[in-house]
């Protein structure tokens, strides 16, 4: 009898490479007009050169959400952000785009893929279909690509 699957049973990498191309195919997230030439954060000199950059960052933010409940605009300025370099001065922590952050979550709210509290927190709804049978589907396709090895080496039993 096989173990359940979950989104932590598979490679961040695999699955959020599998969700973003669900997204991507589904339709139901329009692009705006500026992801070609936004930058993502202080810190970077140039825009991403990857064109599906926005569903990937959409994919990595729903996945961060269901592991990570109650975590907002700020807490992705945190995570996304990098160090920037001031040449001949010392580098400093920069925290990435909040209106790339914001967007995405508004985007994936009105796909009711998440909820947002008064206070701004970000939860995954419990009865969506996000997280039930979709992303079974998607951890068993990831899974499978991944030879059913964790990120840590070990085989899933």
């Amino acid at each position: 009898m096989e173990a359940a699957r979950t989104v932590k049973d598979v490679s961040p990498h695999e699955f959020v490479k599998a969700y973003s191309a669900h997204l991507k195919r589904s339709g139901k997230m329009e692009l705006p007009e500026w992801t070609d030439i936004v930058k993502t954060g202080r810190f970077k000199e140039l825009a991403p050169y990857d064109p599906d950059w926005y569903y990937i960052r959409a994919a990595s933010m729903a996945r961060k959400i269901y592991l990570r409940q109650g975590i907002g605009v700020g807490g992705f300025q945190k995570i996304y952000g990098g160090r920037k370099r001031n040449g001949c001065r010392p580098p400093h922590f920069c925290k990435s785009s909040g209106a790339v952050a914001r967007h995405i979550l508004q985007q994936l709210q009105s796909m009711s893929i998440i909820d947002v509290d008064p206070k701004g927190a970000c939860f995954t709804l419990p009865w969506n279909s996000f997280f039930s049978w979709e992303d079974d589907n998607f951890s068993g396709k990831a899974r499978s690509r991944s030879g059913g090895r964790k990120d840590y080496g070990r085989t899933l039993s």
